[in-house]
């Protein structure tokens, strides 16, 4: 039955098989967070590879990939339209760019995927279809490794975040990281195209599109052929099968860690999610609300009990300095022998009244504030948001597309870092949208990951709950339990397994009263070796491809 439809789905021609192309990459957007349709990665991935099989140029292969791409990303990040109704009257006219002009963009990257992977192995001859969806599986994942570090990076929503659907499927993150696991993902839904008839006939195959009879010579082969594809196909879930077997072994030797051992000795955080409306935040009238309303918030009953109180980004919307009256005002809001974390602004020099005094800096920061109003830490975010945080290339831009993002980028901080505030295991600060970028620690591994985010920008979207995804990414990548607060939520605590023990949902406004679970005594594989795998496929790719070559 399979057979028979797979050329329908296969030969689509003009709108159609842009149309197709484009579904298909729809249904890889409902893999992820928040619906997790994993199953949808069958037709996602293997759907894509048929249209390439049957693409007679590598033009063509590169356009099913980018209609691919567009249906990808037009569903999955339609919530940058919502940032920027946050204030319409500035930036709707920018939603066309942004829903239709940006995601074009973006597609690039997965028209390129395919028409490489064409370009390796042209699909002429049935017996290389196996090597073609192993290199297409490892070029795919090298171009999405690409879009997460070319132009700055841009790795939201990779194909790996699929297996966020169970605690047990997310554990294998634990050995290659989400780009690995963007590898099985798409190898395991491209793998199903391995039984479907080839759309091109070569030389030497036993399949005719003449509808020809067959000799009995080419009868076995095809009868071979087909065995030797269904072994494929079943030996690449089994894998599957057996990275969920482990992941079920994993958390059950983790559950056996005694109760007493499993939260750090002497930290109780306060997690506080104040639910600030986007549209109030930076509204000089209302910007102060927002502050008081943290305030109020932080000094609910049962503060007396915490050690660390912790704010999302940019909670405190003003620059923070030391010694004045602001940042009194912080830490008198704790009791002694209590610290203070939130996001915050942080600025040097004077605040110009044009872009050419460049004198003044400012940073999108993490403070630490005791309650005599002292900071004793900082952290100044390093990953910034394009066209949020900073325009690109601003001074090239006439000045009717630079005003409304203003007149001041924010400048970057530092980069990776562990840092040791009072109290608190080491840290490693994330802010906002530096959670979604995977990579090894800093030397000195830390026992916590802190992430503070402002999702309010996205409203009740996809957007935060994706993120959210990608940031509990990392505790299990990194086996370092995951710390997030989030002004409109999601404010959740993760262990290093990567389960969440408590969390407060998107749209509340509360406080969550908590311990600290304590970090893996062992770096994890991937902890320990970083994207070494991908590598070790990136070798394997070029080993096949030569030795495909060469037999053809």
């Amino acid at each position: 039955m399979i057979g028979k439809l797979s050329p329908s789905i296969a030969n689509p021609t003009g709108w159609k098989r842009n149309a197709v192309a484009f579904l298909c990459g729809v249904m890889a957007t409902l893999t992820l967070a928040p619906f997790f349709i994993f199953p949808l990665i069958i037709p996602a991935f293997a759907g894509l590879l048929w249209l390439m099989e049957n693409a007679p140029t590598g033009r063509r292969a590169f356009w099913d990939g980018w209609w691919w791409g567009y249906g990808f990303y037009i569903s999955g990040l339609y919530w940058f339209c919502i940032a920027l109704m946050t204030d319409p009257e500035k930036f709707a006219w920018l939603i066309p760019f942004a829903l239709f002009g940006l995601t074009a963009v973006i597609a690039v990257y997965c028209g390129v995927a395919c028409w490489l992977t064409i370009l390796l192995i042209p699909p002429v001859h049935g017996e290389n279809k196996k090597v073609r969806i192993f290199i297409f599986s490892v070029v795919w994942t090298c171009v999405e490794y690409a879009r997460g570090h070319l132009f700055g990076g841009f790795p939201w929503n990779l194909a790996g975040y699929s297996f966020g659907f169970s605690d047990v499927s997310v554990q294998m993150a634990s050995l290659v990281g989400v780009y690995g696991l963007t590898f099985f993902a798409v190898l395991l839904g491209s793998s199903f195209a391995v039984i479907f008839p080839s759309p091109f006939v070569g030389e030497g195959q036993g399949v005719s599109l003449k509808n020809e009879p067959l000799s009995l010579a080419s009868s076995h082969r095809e009868r071979g052929d087909k065995k030797s594809a269904v072994l494929f196909l079943i030996a690449i879930w089994i894998l599957f099968a057996a990275g969920m077997g482990w992941g079920g072994w994993r958390l059950h030797e983790a559950g056996r860690i005694p109760a007493s051992a499993r939260n750090v000795s002497g930290v109780r955080l306060r997690l506080v999610q104040g639910n600030v409306p986007q549209s109030d935040k930076w509204d000089p009238k209302l910007q102060m609300q927002g502050v008081e309303t943290y305030l109020r918030l932080t000094q609910l009953p049962g503060l007396d009990k915490a050690t660390h109180v912790i704010w999302p980004e940019t909670a405190v919307p003003f620059p923070v300095r030391a010694h004045t009256p602001l940042a009194r005002a912080l830490g008198n809001g704790v009791p002694p022998g209590v610290v203070l974390i939130t996001g915050a602004l942080r600025a040097e020099g004077i605040n110009p009244a044009k872009r050419e005094a460049a004198n003044f800096r400012i940073w999108n920061s993490l403070v630490a504030i005791n309650h005599h109003g002292d900071i004793v830490g900082t952290y100044d975010k390093a990953r910034l948001v394009p066209f949020g945080e900073f325009l690109p290339f601003r001074k090239w831009l006439p000045e009717f597309l630079t005003t409304p993002a203003g007149d001041i980028d924010f400048s970057r901080g530092p980069g990776r870092e562990t840092l040791e505030w009072p109290g608190l295991p080491p840290i490693f600060p994330m802010i906002c949208y530096e959670a979604i970028f995977p990579g090894r620690l800093p030397p000195e591994r830390p026992g916590l990951l802190l992430n503070v985010t402002n999702d309010a920008w996205f409203g009740d979207s996809i957007g935060p709950r994706q993120h959210f995804e990608m940031a509990r990414m990392r505790a299990v990548e990194q086996g370092v339990p995951l710390v997030r607060v989030a002004n409109t939520g999601i404010t959740a605590i993760v262990d290093s397994f990567g389960r969440v023990i408590s969390s407060l949902t998107l749209g509340v406004q509360g406080v969550m009263d908590t311990g600290l679970p304590v970090a893996q005594p062992e770096p994890t594989v991937f902890g320990r070796n970083g994207n070494l795998l991908l590598l070790i496929l990136i070798l394997a790719v070029i080993f096949l491809t030569i030795k495909q070559r060469r037999t053809t």
